[in-house]
């Protein structure tokens, strides 16, 4: 089965292994007989190091998915970009929900009313009172088709603006999108 796999050199790729739980990324820079050896790319579409990988272990190759997709967009962000966070002065929740608003930055919230949900995405409205996040799709940063959901202020928990996580998907929501 893995003679049949089609490896390319200086691609990024999704490669699947015997181990069926999960997959690397990694770009293909030199194979021998027995081993490829890949530029290891993280969740954050960083370079994370050298592997090298049995090629009997490995049971399939991807080269074209969304995901890649993303992290491929990942990877020109940190090209461009020259500092990873940029850092505002916050004096409050409001004034963070202010400038989130108003920069259309993404946002991430913990509410009281379900402590397992993270809610990622832009903020759509803001009362003083309420505010209306029309959620992203984590996994292909593409915005969510269903009406923004509403959250009453003083039932948020966690609120996260600015975090690396944040920032490239709202990169590349507007490159991919």
């Amino acid at each position: 089965m893995t003679e049949n796999l089609l490896y390319k050199f200086n691609s990024l790729a999704e490669i699947y292994t015997l181990n069926e739980d999960t997959f690397n990324v990694g770009i293909l820079v030199s194979e021998s007989d027995n081993y490829a050896i890949y530029i290891s790319i993280d969740e954050e579409g960083k370079k994370d190091g050298l592997f090298f990988i049995r090629k009997d272990y490995i049971s399939d190759l991807c080269y074209e998915t969304e995901y890649l997709r993303k992290i491929e967009c990942y990877m020109n962000y940190w090209l461009k970009k020259e500092s990873s966070c940029q850092q505002h002065t916050y004096t409050s929740l409001h004034s963070a929900i202010e400038l989130a608003t108003s920069e259309n930055k993404i946002i991430s919230v913990i509410c009281s009313s379900d402590l397992n949900n993270i809610i990622t995405g832009y903020v759509s409205q803001v009362s003083t009172s309420h505010i209306c996040i029309q959620s992203i799709d984590i996994d292909s940063a593409a915005l969510s088709e269903e009406d923004p959901e509403n959250i009453a202020v003083k039932d948020i928990i966690f609120f996260e603006i600015d975090s690396v996580d944040n920032l490239l998907l709202d990169y590349a929501c507007k490159i991919l999108y």
